[in-house]
């Protein structure tokens, strides 16, 4: 079962999926403890933090049962199913996808509520990547351009609506790259059937994610591996991207 069948129209719920991530979780979760204390304050709602351990080998569960209200164990199937088991066991109406190694800014969950209950069905809070590098920069504002163009968004922090997500059957098992984007565009494309386009809504600047990948790659891995037309035509292999997830720098 993808969603559990009760819900709570004043709880959201925040899914975190982590995989031998001791060394960022535990800032992660205190950053979304801090906006769901805000949350609480401002608006009177209350959010549930989930933890999907997805069979991590280092201290990852301990760290996320120490600070998490639930810790749900993962499958090792990629982080498309991690994401849809998290929500399985999820109760709040609204469900917000966080990365294990992102800061979110405090008023991070209030401005995501408000802009559920003004309408939004799907959304994200948008990255910004920098670096000291030239060429970097210069990639980064391409991907933002290229993002804005194609109405792109990212798993660093995704929300929907939870009958939007059922209706979607939640994020695709089988891919194991660009997850995230094919997850959006789903939900953008179900809303346009509708005439609802407008429902979708992307906020900048609110979340800040690890750049632990791209500042210990040379430049020219960075530019392979982000590439666009790469990932949109190999994002089924999981043996192509094994060392995103199963060996990524700590």
């Amino acid at each position: 079962m993808l969603l559990r069948g009760a819900c709570n129209s004043a709880l959201i719920s925040v899914i975190v999926p982590a995989y031998n991530e001791e060394n960022y979780l535990r800032p992660t979760l205190l950053s979304i403890r801090s906006a769901a204390e805000n949350l609480a304050a401002v608006r009177e709602v209350h959010a549930e933090i989930i933890v999907v351990d997805d069979g991590s080998i280092d201290n990852t569960a301990a760290i996320a049962t120490s600070l998490a209200d639930a810790v749900v164990t993962g499958s090792r199937s990629g982080i498309g199913t991690a994401r849809n088991r998290g929500a399985g066991t999820a109760a709040g109406g609204l469900l917000v996808f966080i990365d294990a190694d992102t800061i979110v800014h405090p008023s991070a969950l209030v401005t995501i509520h408000s802009a559920w209950e003004a309408g939004a069905r799907v959304g994200a809070l948008a990255p910004y990547y920098t670096s000291d590098r030239f060429l970097l920069r210069a990639h980064f504002a391409f991907w933002r351009w290229y993002a804005r163009r194609h109405q792109m968004t990212q798993g660093v922090c995704q929300f929907i609506d939870r009958e939007l997500f059922a209706e979607l059957g939640g994020y695709r098992s089988d891919l194991y790259m660009a997850e995230d984007t094919d997850f959006y565009h789903r939900a953008l494309v179900r809303l346009r059937t509708v005439g609802e386009a407008h429902r979708c809504i992307v906020i900048s600047s609110l979340v800040s994610p690890s750049l632990r990948r791209f500042e210990s790659w040379p430049t020219w891995r960075v530019l392979f591996w982000t590439n666009p037309w790469l990932t949109k035509c190999a994002r089924w292999s999981r043996t192509l991207w094994r060392h995103w997830y199963d060996n990524p720098p700590r």
